[in-house]
């Protein structure tokens, strides 16, 4: 009997998390299939997204399109052409706090800067640490972004 126990222990502990997985999985098509939407009815078909804790991002290839919901700015989706932009990059905002007695720096933010022609400047925060307690996947999506903005970018160059 405890060896039966014991069993079924084990099968859900193994279970368990591949079910969460599955099913947060779920819950991530379904922001970007709303994203998506969205997109579609601003005239932009975005076929490379992704999404971060607060907020989705596309590329439209076939118009040179940049999109965007950054939940931390507002929830309205943002189109930026990327044939007036120059240069992106990952802005890191770190502060320094005193945690048993030693100095740690601690991430604060992170956003992505995109830099246009007319000299002006498009910041979306991805990240915000008076938010989100957890960083998570947050800076890792916004350097991916920027790596798949600034291919797109060069192609107009």
């Amino acid at each position: 009997m405890a060896s039966i126990i014991i069993n079924i222990v084990l099968v859900l502990i193994i279970i368990l998390p591949m079910i969460y997985f599955m099913v947060g999985k779920k819950g991530n098509k379904n922001l970007i299939n709303e994203f998506k939407s969205k997109a579609k009815d601003a005239g932009v078909n975005p076929d490379k997204t992704g999404t971060w804790q607060n907020g989705e991002f596309g590329i439209d290839s076939a118009q040179g399109k940049f999109c965007y919901v950054s939940h931390l700015k507002d929830d309205d989706l943002h189109v930026v052409d990327l044939k007036e932009i120059k240069h992106c990059e990952v802005s890191k905002i770190y502060q320094t706090e005193s945690v048993h007695s030693q100095d740690i720096s601690m991430l604060k933010s992170v956003s992505v800067n995109m830099k246009t022609a007319q000299k002006t400047e498009i910041i979306i925060p991805v990240y915000n640490a008076s938010k989100n307690l957890q960083l998570g996947d947050d800076l890792l999506d916004a350097i991916d972004m920027v790596k798949m903005i600034n291919a797109k970018i060069s192609t107009y160059a």
